[in-house]
């Protein structure tokens, strides 16, 4: 796929729904190269979220390589503003760029701008790994009412960042909320937190850079 590179090989869902859900064990030798998945807007209640692709069940690990994930969003009570990785699945992001997509929640809290990474269903689960390898999250954000964490990423399974760049992403709390309620934002680029039983969640990251991110609580 995108064999002309993604600057020129575009999905543009024209903000009507996500691009795509992987769901059915594709491998990690399913590879997905070039692709720029442009203005996914989920909006079918089909939870955790994920604007531009959802991600979910064992044995789903596919590659997405040199990929660009550019103005997806959702709203409402759900997650990842691009992408969400939930029940066991293991996909690798090495390459890509994610860029001005978010989560807006005018109700309730919310988590994960660009991408939310579900908490484990196992301990097996919790070690199923996510990597990011020389991928860029830029000008993405999570903001909701009640709190909100984790402006380019939420956490909840372990993780590894490697050669990535972070530059303003946000996560931003209290949005629209009344000035005698106590909220908090927290991971302006991420947010690990979680685990299965007694075991915590592992974030490795290394020679990465973090520019510029931001935590913001607003109040009427």
């Amino acid at each position: 796929i995108g064999t002309a590179g993604a600057r020129k090989t575009i999905f543009n869902a024209e903000g009507k729904n996500r691009h795509f859900k992987f769901d059915n064990g594709e491998p990690s030798a399913t590879k997905i190269i070039g692709v720029t998945f442009f203005n996914g807007n989920e909006k079918t209640n089909d939870w955790p979220g994920g604007g531009a692709i959802k991600i979910t069940n064992s044995g789903t690990n596919l590659q997405f390589i040199d990929c660009v994930f550019d103005s997806n969003r959702v709203e409402g009570d759900y997650q990842g503003g691009a992408v969400t990785i939930a029940d066991q699945a293991q996909p690798s992001f090495h390459g890509c760029e994610f860029i001005n997509n978010w989560v807006n929640d005018t109700e309730y809290g919310t988590e994960g701008g660009a991408v939310f990474i579900n908490t484990p269903s196992t301990a097996d689960d919790l070690a199923n790994t996510i990597v990011f390898k020389e991928t860029k999250f830029i000008g993405n954000y999570a903001m909701g009412k009640q709190s909100s964490n984790g402006g380019a990423v939420r956490a909840g399974r372990n993780t590894i960042f490697e050669n990535c760049l972070f530059v303003k992403n946000g996560a931003i709390g209290g949005n629209g909320q009344n000035s005698s309620t106590w909220e908090n934002a927290e991971g302006g680029a991420i947010y690990s937190a979680g685990g299965w039983s007694n075991t915590g969640v592992k974030t490795v990251i290394v020679n990465s850079t973090f520019d510029s991110n931001y935590v913001e609580v607003r109040t009427n």
